[in-house]
């Protein structure tokens, strides 16, 4: 999660190997349109740049946005955030929120919006053990629409069940690329799916994840995609709405 940098700490020399670092950081992102999990364990792991909300923060920014306040919290056991500060002492140790809000809003925008950023092993055993964490995705409403991408394909295991099981529940639109839920976890009478791209087969490095029937349903039907994300040269983007709502 990280701290807010602070300005009277990057005077002088530090200012340029701020922005350096800064701009390091978010390279993988601009040219390959996601983040390489080992590379930002050392980019974001730095004396000036401390966790994701620097970069989070420089986002925002330079989408248009004015960041209005940054609060950091962690959930409590009923899932409901409670704010603190960023770094606190627990028993002589100091320790960091998990969580920061960040309270922004567009240019010539008035109303005020929220983007809440959560540090978390959301695997089986990770939310066994976090119980805060799982309770906070179990307050979420029905309704939210769901983008996942270059997610190393975790939703494929059978140890990434109970986020898989938690975005197909609560969400009414799921956007995603082949890295993320398995296409047959969308029931056909209970999901409109849209397939936009192309869909040959993963990539070397996550081959063991290839999907035929995903591969069969590009081959019946699929529109063209005018960009590129993902891991592949080659994109994919399924596109699925509800059109039934689940059971209580």
């Amino acid at each position: 999660m990280g701290t807010i940098p602070e300005p009277e700490k990057l005077q002088g020399d530090k200012l340029g190997s701020f922005f350096r670092m800064l701009d390091k950081s978010i390279s993988d992102a601009l040219t390959l349109s996601f983040f390489r999990t080992n590379d930002m364990a050392d980019d974001i792991n730095h004396q000036l740049i401390a966790g994701t909300t620097p970069v989070l923060m420089l986002f925002l920014a330079r989408t248009g946005n004015q960041i209005v306040d940054i609060r950091f919290f962690d959930p409590d056991d009923n899932g409901t955030i409670t704010y603190r500060d960023a770094c606190r002492d627990t028993n002589g140790k100091r320790t960091l929120a998990r969580g920061a809000e960040f309270i922004f809003r567009g240019k010539g925008d008035e109303r005020l919006r929220r983007l809440i950023y959560l540090s978390a092993d959301i695997s089986d055993k990770g939310l066994a053990q976090r119980g805060n964490v799982r309770a906070f995705l179990d307050r979420l409403e029905y309704g939210l629409s769901t983008y996942v991408k270059s997610a190393s394909y975790l939703m494929h295991k059978n140890y990434f069940s109970n986020i898989r099981s938690c975005i197909l529940k609560k969400s009414s639109a799921v956007v995603q690329d082949d890295s993320a839920i398995p296409y047959r976890f969308f029931d056909k009478g209970t999901w409109d799916i849209r397939l936009y791209g192309v869909y040959t087969a993963p990539i070397d490095l996550f081959k063991v994840h290839l999907e035929k029937d995903l591969k069969e349903a590009y081959a019946r039907d699929s529109k063209k995609l005018g960009f590129r994300l993902g891991y592949a040269n080659q994109s994919n983007v399924l596109v699925a709405r509800r059109i039934s709502r689940p059971q209580p």
